[in-house]
């Protein structure tokens, strides 16, 4: 009704007493481990993400939550129970408005009647104020109920009936900050992967990660609409996320110049995909990027496969002599038959433009 809608609207501070609400909720708690069971009804996002997505529990340490109808489970930046009948009583009669809260029948009479009797609110209390939009009240509540020793930091039904609260408003002030057009991929970011890489003198080798953290799970399982661009100095990937809603990009400027046409890349393990890229010219970079100054912070060696390239570099038989040995010998060498059951000598101009392998005893930056 217009004078409902009035009432409504002229409580603009209504937000700011739920975010006290779930301020205080949380004071001395922010460093507890919210513990989660399998099997449990959760609420899930990441962050950045607009809406949030209800699934199960399926594994609580890692805590991995499968979203109703995604075939796997995933790791989140957040997740909250959600406050179905397992977790949340059901409002109380005083709710429905057959018998006030404790005898209270307005808002403005709950914060009189706990000073007068003396009495700490329990969580019963703080929920039905809560449930019935009474956040100045809920807000006075929560802090009587801490001041008189009580633990509000536990008490996860109002902490879940405020948080879906918030939630529900946030979704509608968005909706009329940008004139209803939030749409479905509202949701969507950009994901700059992790990678490590290695080299040997002929090719560079990266290990992408689809997650912005190289430690870290991994965002999706599977990315689709993939693109590739190679250049003569520069890698351009992008792709989607097929389990969320991510783009997932890596943009590098290399150090050198590259052989786009004999490169490849192919996805690895689940999460991950590598590349091979030919370099132009047989030599070990001092780096892998041209500005050093804009290297990623999700930018690392790959030490294993340094070490497995290193090691084959040093197996490989030893480098022809250069041409700079002298003309005679080349001469020599030319015009010499080779002995019965011997393979003729390489040529030794093709040979001297191999550059000698060096291993990992050359200093590069990262």
């Amino acid at each position: 009704s217009p004078s409902g809608m009035g009432a409504c609207c002229s409580q603009p501070d209504d937000l700011g007493s739920l975010s006290d609400i779930l301020s205080d909720l949380d004071d001395g708690a922010s460093n507890e481990q919210v513990t989660f069971r399998v099997s449990q009804r959760v609420r899930c996002k990441d962050k950045g993400d607009a809406q949030w997505r209800t699934g199960t529990v399926t594994s609580a340490d890692p805590l991995e939550v499968q979203v109703d109808g995604w075939d796997s489970a995933h790791s989140w930046d957040q997740v909250e129970a959600l406050g179905g009948s397992a977790d949340l009583k059901p409002l109380t009669a005083s709710c429905v408005g057959a018998t006030p809260l404790r005898g209270a029948a307005t808002a403005a009479e709950v914060a009189s009647l706990f000073t007068s009797t003396g009495d700490a609110p329990t969580e019963q209390d703080i929920l039905d104020c809560v449930q019935r939009g009474w956040w100045e009240s809920a807000t006075h509540l929560v802090r009587l109920a801490h001041d008189r020793g009580l633990a509000v930091d536990e008490m996860s039904q109002v902490l879940s009936a405020a948080t879906r609260s918030r939630d529900e408003a946030s979704e509608v002030l968005s909706l009329l900050r940008y004139g209803g057009s939030v749409g479905a991929h509202a949701e969507e970011t950009v994901v700059a992967c992790a990678f490590q890489w290695a080299q040997s003198e002929g090719a560079l080798h990266l290990n992408v990660k689809f997650s912005s953290r190289i430690d870290g799970p991994v965002t999706v399982l599977n990315v689709d609409n993939e693109k590739v661009r190679l250049s003569e100095r520069r890698l351009d990937f992008s792709a989607t996320g097929r389990q969320k809603p991510k783009q997932f990009t890596l943009q590098l400027d290399l150090h050198g110049e590259i052989v786009p046409e004999s490169s490849s890349w192919s996805f690895a393990s689940v999460g991950r995909m590598t590349f091979t890229i030919a370099k132009a010219v047989n030599e070990t970079w001092p780096r892998l990027l041209k500005d050093q100054s804009a290297r990623p912070t999700n930018m690392h060696h790959w030490v294993e496969r340094q070490a497995s390239l290193d090691a084959e570099a040093k197996k490989s038989p030893p480098a022809p002599k250069p041409a700079a040995e002298g003309k005679a010998d080349a001469k020599s060498a030319g015009d010499a038959k080779p002995a019965d059951g011997e393979a003729p000598a390489a040529d030794e101009k093709a040979a001297a433009s191999v550059k000698p392998a060096t291993g990992s005893g050359d200093k590069q930056e990262l």
